[in-house]
């Protein structure tokens, strides 16, 4: 989107922009993006492709300081600007619509984010563009959205389409294909599937250990998820090795007296029992 740019003052102010976000320095990138609108307007003038796009760093500024009312009012005068500079199709205005639906529905304002959520989904719907990574996120949003209004088989076939598009393109991250069987592994969860989500956390403790080694972090909370899901659907005997390998997992880098540690141990204690008890524990 900013390519070729940073020879300007613009272009550096953007640059800067993002190496602030990712350093944590929030309020220090809102600032940068107010200097990024200026600088455009003076380099490229009102109502250019710049200006909208620096008005799109100062919305996503907002929603992430937690100023929705200001983010709206900017990420409309931003969307007006770009589509009277490029039309209303044009693929990075779709994607800065739907990232700003994923900054909302993880800020739980699902009620702002179900415009967002139709717009980058019909776009997608209607385009023959290959944007595997942007058209699976638009997917994924609309099936966060329609979990958070309750319409679960409806956010299952969305989060379904996300995972399968993630799965076959070389164009997306693996992390996000695991991102999708999380949201998959929730829904069964959140619907009592626990058979269901057990096979899925397996998959995502898998598919971790292949990205990153056995030994990393998300393959451990995985690990733990997966017994939990074990335990939940009756799988006691599996749920109880599981429970063991985090036990001493969690060991290695846990104190004693962790409350984490504590809870798997509990947990492990109860498998015990119940394995003990038999049948009738169930």
């Amino acid at each position: 989107m900013f390519e070729f740019l940073f020879g300007k003052k613009y272009g550096r102010l953007v640059k800067k922009y993002f190496r602030q976000r990712t350093q944590g320095r929030l309020q220090d990138a809102y600032a940068t993006s107010i200097e990024a609108t200026e600088a455009a307007i003076a380099e490229y003038g009102i109502g250019s492709v710049e200006h909208a796009q620096a008005l799109s760093l100062v919305a996503k500024s907002y929603v992430t300081l937690g100023d929705f009312d200001e983010a709206e009012k900017v990420a409309t005068d931003a969307i007006t600007i770009w589509t009277a500079a490029t039309g209303p199709d044009n693929q990075d205005i779709v994607r800065f619509v739907t990232l700003l639906a994923e900054m909302y529905l993880n800020r739980d304002r699902a009620d702002l984010a179900e415009h967002y959520c139709a717009r980058s989904v019909d776009y997608y719907a209607r385009s023959k563009a290959r944007d595997d990574s942007g058209r699976s996120l638009a997917l994924r949003n609309m099936g966060a959205l329609l979990q958070a209004k309750g319409e679960l088989k409806e956010a299952e076939r969305y989060y379904t389409e996300s995972l399968t598009l993630r799965a076959q393109s070389d164009d997306v991250e693996k992390t996000d294909v695991c991102q999708s069987m999380e949201d998959l592994a929730g829904l069964y969860t959140r619907q009592e599937r626990y058979a269901e989500a057990a096979v899925m956390a397996k998959k995502i403790m898998e598919t971790y250990a292949r990205i990153f080694g056995v030994n990393h972090g998300a393959v451990l909370e995985s690990l733990v998820n997966l017994y939990r899901a074990e335990m939940k659907a009756g799988d006691y005997k599996n749920a109880r090795d599981n429970c063991r390998k985090a036990a001493r997992k969690l060991a290695g880098i846990l104190a004693p007296d962790d409350p984490v540690m504590l809870e798997v141990r509990a947990e492990l204690a109860l498998l015990e029992m119940r394995l003990a008890m038999g049948p009738a524990a169930a």
